[in-house]
């Protein structure tokens, strides 16, 4: 949607592609396919929106971020061995 919206600026092909790492020929397939792109996006977004913005419960955000100190704290001992066998 992004090469979409600059393209309808009248941006250049090459232009948009240096700025966004693109390849001219994936600009162009995008232009070539503007109204696919664009008609399949609307359907999807009015359809599907509702089901995109659930929340979390907090039992659940709770327990992901114990998991996430967990597995660091792991990581960062299992690294301390590591360098610990190499240096003998």
């Amino acid at each position: 949607m992004q090469v979409i919206k600059i393209l309808d600026t009248g941006e250049r092909q090459s232009q948009i592609g240096a700025a966004l790492n693109l390849a001219t020929s994936t600009i162009r397939t995008i232009l070539q396919n503007k109204e696919k792109i664009l008609s399949s996006t609307t359907a999807t977004t009015t359809s599907s929106a509702t089901r995109i913005t659930r929340y979390r419960n907090n039992t659940i955000e709770e327990i992901g971020k114990r998991l996430f100190i967990s597995t660091s704290r792991l990581t960062m001992k299992l690294n301390a061995i590591y360098h610990q066998a190499n240096l003998l």
